[in-house]
């Protein structure tokens, strides 16, 4: 007899994803504060190296760079591996990603770079990791939109097939 306030575990598929979702976010976070620690060595020499006036745009356009090369290769990477459930994965990817990058944006000034001027910067890599997605997401349906169905000509003079295929049909008559 079993109790009846037991209650069933989960079924472990249900859980090996939700572990892998939970893997991805740490990815992208340990991804986030390691470009955070990239920015902060690098940005002061390129602050030192820059005019006065330049220094915080080159400071800036750092991070830019970074989380743009980021969203490049977590789209890339988001291809390859979609995960069982495609509008999830990009679902924790996108959220992942955009806390990344603030926390990068965070590390970096907490290590020692100046300071962030143009905040707009903390959201490219969410945002090149979705416009690259929905591009590429574009680009499949174009080139094969459905594979289930079968293509049927689309050109000028076609219309529904009636009779035999294999007649060749010219101007009706009269």
């Amino acid at each position: 007899m079993t109790p009846v306030l037991s209650r069933p575990s989960p079924p472990s598929s249900r859980r090996r994803a939700v572990l892998a979702e939970v893997r991805v976010v740490l990815v992208l976070l340990a991804a986030g504060i390691v470009i955070g620690a990239l920015w902060a060595m690098v940005a002061p020499s390129l602050a030192k190296a820059a005019d006065l006036g330049e220094s915080r745009v080159a400071v800036d356009g750092l991070l830019a760079l970074l989380g743009i090369a980021a969203g490049v290769i977590t789209a890339i990477v988001l291809t390859v591996v979609p995960g069982p459930r495609p509008a999830l994965r990009l679902g924790v990817v996108l959220g992942a990603a955009s806390v990344a990058n603030v926390l990068a944006a965070i590390v970096g000034v907490r290590l020692g770079t100046q300071s962030l001027g143009a905040r707009g910067v903390a959201v490219l890599w969410p945002l090149t990791t979705a416009v690259l997605t929905a591009l590429r997401t574009l680009a499949s349906l174009v080139i094969s939109p459905d594979e289930d169905e079968p293509r049927s000509p689309r050109h000028a003079g076609a219309g529904p097939q009636t009779g035999n295929p294999d007649q060749i049909s010219g101007p009706p008559e009269r």
